[in-house]
């Protein structure tokens, strides 16, 4: 739209020179998302502006700038899908007043696939390059952090599973040096009708 008005009773309240409004039947298109604006008592009060980018059909991307008189962070989401599965990664980088010589990050993902015979393999990882970081910036609350392989099969009678989890410790009072750190785990239960 072109001198778009928002008016009331015939009385104009709202003006923009320029406006853009999706089309009805178009369900993904590039553009900004509703900004936010984010209260932290540690990182000041500051805004988020999210953009999304439509990559094609089956995947996106969406930029979150995240700018306040403390910190500087970039977040970000890629979503795709397949044939037989999908994936989702997310994470954030930020140069901040709470560490001015370092920059924090982290970054987690998800993902499920559809494998032959009816298996499945569904994985799930987080990590941190600084252990304050997802509390800092109210990512995660999480004091443990868990990444896990998973394939598995479930029948009406049956299920099957073999998994590999990684932890790693965020608790002070932890060492991820002296504790179990990568655990498997194999199960088979089936049901049976005498």
């Amino acid at each position: 739209f072109d001198d778009a008005r928002f008016e009331i009773a015939g009385t104009p309240i709202f003006w923009l020179p320029r406006l853009r409004l999706p089309d009805p039947e178009q369900t993904r298109a590039t553009g900004f998302l509703i900004p936010s604006i984010r209260r932290n008592s540690q990182l000041a009060t500051g805004i988020k502006v999210p953009y999304f980018i439509r990559i094609g059909d089956h995947r996106d991307l969406t930029l979150t700038p995240y700018i306040s008189a403390k910190t500087r962070t970039l977040e970000w989401r890629y979503r795709q899908a397949f044939v037989s599965g999908r994936i989702e990664f997310s994470g954030a980088v930020s140069r901040d007043d709470l560490q001015p010589t370092a920059t924090r990050a982290y970054i987690e993902g998800t993902g499920t696939f559809d494998l032959p015979r009816d298996f499945t393999l569904d994985f799930s990882l987080i990590a941190v390059n600084d252990d304050a970081y997802l509390t800092d910036y109210t990512f995660s609350d999480a004091d443990r952090l868990e990444s896990e392989v998973t394939v598995s099969r479930v029948r009406r009678d049956e299920y099957i599973s073999a998994s590999l989890t990684h932890f790693h410790s965020l608790r002070v009072s932890e060492d991820n040096a002296t504790i179990p750190t990568i655990l498997t785990d194999v199960s088979y239960e089936r049901r049976l009708f005498p």
